[in-house]
């Protein structure tokens, strides 16, 4: 009988197969907190890149002090990411 590592694989296995499998582990079982995230940038990107451009251009125009709006965007993203979307990445039915 075959002794299996922590992480499930044969000891027969070679590195390069070990690290494709874990590649592939990493891509299909993404965090519900990753799959919230990327459900936001999935239906709103466009939306978030016209908001930084806006900022950056307010700033080149006007005042310098407008580029501060920038550190507020991720903790916006985030908000809204955890408000409207469920931990598949599907938006919620707003009531």
């Amino acid at each position: 009988m075959q002794r299996k590592h922590w992480i499930g694989f044969d000891e027969a296995d070679t590195f390069r197969s070990r690290t494709q499998q874990l590649e592939i582990r990493f891509i299909v079982e993404q965090k519900p907190l990753m799959k919230q995230l990327l459900g936001l940038w999935r239906d709103s990107w466009i939306h978030w890149v016209m908001f930084i451009a806006i900022i950056i251009a307010l700033s080149v125009l006007l005042n310098v002090h407008f580029i501060w709006m920038l550190s507020l965007l991720p903790a916006q993203f985030a908000y809204f990411a955890f408000v409207r979307y469920d931990e598949n990445g599907i938006k919620r039915m707003m009531e």
